[in-house]
């Protein structure tokens, strides 16, 4: 080759092969500057990715899996392969081929491009991650029924279960937590013995439930008996004192009526109804409530449920009748009527609080018979009693009215005196014929 070289510059003489060369040289120079105008080299940075756990011993457990961080990465290269560059190209890992025991360490992110020769990373976002590992390890423990609290009248009695044991699996350091495994049995609203599948717990020392754990098997079925419990009973008040005078102790309505609550059977057998905390009335002229209130318990015994027992006295004032009597009956009639009402009085009878019929004035009570409207004619009717509004009437005996025209009465013209008669004067008759001569 050697020889061929020097045969060529020997015809072609120094000066052609060294244009020849720099021709080639910019050539490609010219070359590489229009393909970088054409796809220019850029930077981006790819959507955070989700790490892959790779050469995990079987044995471990990476306690902080669920924290580890998505990762950043900035890639570098021609526009035209980003363009066409996904996550799927950008593998990130976290290698844990040299962790053998529980340790906690930061690991570097493993991060390459995958089919995009000319693409590179320029960094990630974080470079490491800390990374926690246990041993994962077994035990077995016993499974103890835990009991739900009673409903009402009815709790648990009797739960069987062909599961005695189960096994707890996770971390050595949460495994290590739990003292005691229980299946939690409730009663929701079943209310006859049955057959379900409850899910056992695994607790600490202070009776918090372990988390971190799973337990085999998940779900364990048992067969539960239903005990009726207690026994419902009316709740009555403890009403003490006296109401102001003229006023008595009405319905008293307790919220709830009827209570349940558990004892020894020989005291609940002999319960009928349990009584409030003494409620004093003394004076009191109004109803009133009281919340909230206790009761007396026999010694023994318990309330199963937690209800809160309200109240409301009922203070009434005491009614008294009277009759008043004398009340006359007021007729109501159209223009040129008249009537007579038999009787004209009645006795009306009254019955409402002591203290305002003590305090009736008169005028407080009224007859009246409303007849307009109707004409002359004989009517058996009740009269409306007008009264105060606290008080009662019975309804008013009935009276006759005897509706009749007022007569007309007929006009007198007055009769003019008769006009008297002038007197004529008579001459004696021997003189007439001188006076008429003399007249002449």
């Amino acid at each position: 080759m050697g020889e061929r070289i020097q045969a060529m510059r020997k015809r072609l003489g120094e000066g052609v092969i060294s244009r020849a060369l720099f021709a080639l040289i910019l050539a490609v120079i010219l070359w590489g500057w229009v393909t970088t105008q054409d796809d220019p080299e850029i930077e981006i940075q790819i959507p955070p990715i989700t790490p892959t756990i790779i050469n995990k011993a079987s044995d471990l457990i990476i306690l902080n899996e669920a924290k580890i961080p998505a990762v950043s990465v900035t890639v570098r290269g021609p526009q035209s392969e980003l363009n066409r560059l996904t996550t799927l190209d950008i593998p990130i890992a976290l290698d844990l081929a040299e962790i053998t025991t529980p340790v906690s360490t930061n690991l570097p992110v493993q991060a390459r491009v995958v089919g995009h020769r000319s693409v590179r990373i320029v960094s990630t976002a974080p470079e490491t991650i800390a990374v926690t590992t246990d041993r994962i390890v077994a035990k077995d423990f016993p499974l103890e029924i835990e009991k739900g609290q009673p409903v009402l009248t009815y709790s648990i009695g009797n739960v069987e279960t062909q599961q005695r044991q189960v096994t707890i699996r996770g971390p050595a350091s949460q495994v290590a937590q739990v003292q005691r495994v229980v299946l939690p049995v409730v009663l929701g609203d079943r209310r006859d013995n049955f057959e379900a599948q409850f899910v056992p717990e695994a607790r600490n020392n202070s009776g918090t439930t372990v988390t971190g754990v799973t337990i085999e098997p998940g779900n364990v079925t048992a067969t539960v008996t239903i005990e009726r419990i207690g026994r419902t009973v009316s709740i009555v008040p403890n009403i003490q004192g006296t109401p102001a005078e003229g006023y008595r102790v009405g319905n008293s309505r307790i919220s709830p009526p009827t209570i349940t609550i558990d004892g020894p059977p020989d005291v609940l057998a002999q319960l009928i109804v349990i009584s409030t905390a003494p409620i004093d009335v003394t004076d009191k002229r109004e109803s009133f409530s009281v919340y909230d209130i206790a009761l007396n318990l026999p010694d023994g015994t318990r309330v199963l449920e937690r209800n809160t027992i309200n109240v409301e006295v009922e203070i009434i004032a005491e009614l008294q009748q009277q009759q008043i009597g004398g009340v006359k009956v007021n007729i109501l009639l159209d223009p040129g009527l008249r009537a007579t009402v038999t009787p004209s009085e009645i006795a009306v009878v009254l019955s409402g609080p002591r203290e305002r019929i003590r305090q009736l004035n008169a005028g407080e009570v009224t007859a009246q018979v409303d007849l307009r409207g109707r004409g002359a004619g004989t009517y058996d009717v009740r009269p409306i009693i007008s009264k105060p509004a606290e008080l009662n009437a019975d309804p008013a005996q009935q009276v006759r009215v005897v509706v009749e025209r007022i007569p007309a009465t007929p006009v007198v013209q007055p009769t003019a005196p008769p006009t008297p008669a002038l007197p004529t004067a008579t001459p004696p008759s021997g003189n007439r014929p001188n006076q008429r001569h003399n007249q002449q």
